[in-house]
């Protein structure tokens, strides 16, 4: 009886072995799982490695096929949010390669390039505005990317918006337009930027 426990055990223990190296090891190939599609995983197994910076992870996932425009039950971020507000460069410029849609917005409207201007990340910003992100959609507020930069107090990925044709016309669904941000801000070096691109009242 003993020796039958003690078989079972092992097994078990093999089972667990298998069942980890089956999802974390990014050498394998799909082939050795027997067939297994990564696209039935539920929910999106891409969320977790997004939201942790996990690359590898994420990488091996998205060539197994694992879609990334698909939104948490959470509060609607995709994995290209998850990743921009994680700060994570390589996991954005593989998820875009992937075919991730960087206009995708989660609950509150807010796209990847709104977080990447609030928070100041000028490259994944250029990374989003490279794949065709737009500078001028707005959230569930009627913030703009732009508005998002000026809030954030970040005056270079304002200017790298203003370069990329963000519009300065847009307004909040309170009437504030880019200016009025920048003087409740009190961001004097924004709104200089500002003024320079043409920006009145």
């Amino acid at each position: 009886m003993v020796k039958t426990n003690g078989l079972c055990a092992a097994f078990f223990g093999l089972g667990i072995a298998l069942s980890v190296n089956m999802f974390m090891a990014p050498s394998v190939s799909q082939a050795q799982f027997g067939g297994l599609n990564l696209k039935d995983i539920g929910p999106n197994p891409l969320f977790g490695p997004a939201r942790n910076g996990d690359w590898p992870s994420v990488d091996y996932l998205l060539k197994g096929g694992t879609d990334p425009n698909v939104r948490d039950s959470e509060n609607g971020q995709t994995p290209l949010v998850m990743a921009t507000i994680g700060r994570y460069f390589d996991i954005v410029e593989s998820l875009l390669k992937f075919g991730a849609r960087p206009d995708m917005a989660d609950n509150f409207g807010r796209t990847a390039l709104s977080w990447a201007a609030e928070l100041g990340e000028y490259e994944i910003a250029v990374q989003l505005l490279d794949a065709n992100a737009s500078p001028n959609q707005q959230n569930r507020e009627g913030l703009t990317p732009l508005m998002m930069a000026i809030k954030g107090s970040q005056p270079a990925v304002v200017q790298l918006l203003l370069d990329r044709k963000a519009d300065l016309s847009i307004r909040d669904y309170t009437g504030r337009g880019p200016l009025d941000w920048a003087r409740t801000q009190r961001n004097r070096e924004i709104e200089s930027i500002l003024r320079r691109a043409g920006a009145t009242g």
